[in-house]
């Protein structure tokens, strides 16, 4: 199994450990960057701007349309690290 680990600081905010028997860490499905707004936009379109699709739908999108992994192929994922920073105004 894959394990994703979520969290910031114990300052209140909830820290998760997923376990899934399969690895989705390739996919970035957040909006931090511009690049990652462009891919949600482009998913957006796809689904003509419907909001009622699933995480499951996307993954079935991104294996039909392997293009828009390319979108925001570049953009680092953030460690647990740096988010804790942020979130502590650093």
């Amino acid at each position: 199994t894959f394990d994703l680990e979520y969290g910031t600081s114990p300052r209140g905010f909830r820290i998760a450990l997923l376990h899934h028997p399969t690895d989705f860490g390739e996919y970035r499905w957040t909006v931090d960057t511009a690049e990652d707004l462009e891919f949600i936009r482009q998913v957006y379109a796809r689904f003509d701007g419907r909001d009622d699709f699933s995480w499951k739908d996307v993954l079935n999108l991104v294996h039909e349309n392997p293009e828009l992994m390319k979108i925001n192929a570049g953009v680092q994922h953030k460690t647990i690290k740096d988010i804790d920073q942020r979130a502590a105004g650093h």
